[in-house]
């Protein structure tokens, strides 16, 4: 990924939550010198000794499945909110013209090798651990105990898991970082009158950004 150090986002726990947010990522790994891409829920996870790994899984059917392979190169792309950003918005283009669209956004990309398992329970505990994940915040939870056990295990024997051990993982957040004061609280405003979550969610980190 391409990227400027005034759009770099380092903060590990800015990074994490963005991709818990997002949820559904883009999954890229090669087969037989192409690329093959799927896009599936994903979530990172912080094993004991502190190293990040990032849960998913996919199903048995899908060609991205190589089963007995070696360890294969992944990258997981998470894209958050995005949004077109209009010279009107800037005060700078009535003083001075010197200004151009653009378009701002929240991009996270995981690095490592992909690992893929087929041992049934290990992939119900998978499953139960992302449903946990967005059910958590519901007012009534829905739980895959809920669910008879046999219509459990008849599923997970469709799916394959897999897990990537992070080797790196990148932030860009970009923001209109290099525009001035004035001219990034008019795209604020003017992102809040789009009236699209989007945009909104967008307008909320340029916020944020303008603390920094």
């Amino acid at each position: 990924m391409y990227l400027p150090p005034l759009f770099e986002e380092k903060d590990l726990s800015v990074l994490r939550e963005a991709v818990r947010l997002i949820g559904l990522g883009t999954l890229v790994t090669f087969r037989e010198g192409d690329l093959e891409v799927s896009h599936v829920p994903m979530l990172l996870d912080e094993q004991e000794d502190g190293s990040l790994r990032l849960l998913g899984h996919l199903s048995r059917n899908n060609p991205q499945f190589l089963p007995n392979a070696p360890d294969n190169r992944a990258l997981a792309m998470f894209v958050g909110p995005n949004a077109y950003v209009s010279p009107r918005w800037y005060p700078g283009t009535s003083e001075s013209g010197r200004t151009v669209p653009t378009w701002n956004y929240q991009a996270v990309h995981v690095h490592g090798p992909i690992r893929f398992f087929e041992e049934t329970e290990r992939i119900i505990e998978l499953l139960a651990y992302q449903t946990r994940q967005q059910e958590s915040s519901r007012a009534c939870p829905w739980s895959m105990n809920e669910a008879p056990d046999d219509h459990i295990h008849s599923m997970a024997k469709n799916v394959v898991g897999f897990e990537i051990p992070v080797e790196r993982i990148e932030g860009k957040w970009k923001m209109s970082q290099y525009a001035s004061l004035a001219d990034r609280q008019g795209a604020i405003d003017g992102l809040r009158t789009e009236n699209r979550e989007s945009a909104t969610a967008l307008a909320v980190i340029m916020e944020g950004h303008l603390q920094r």
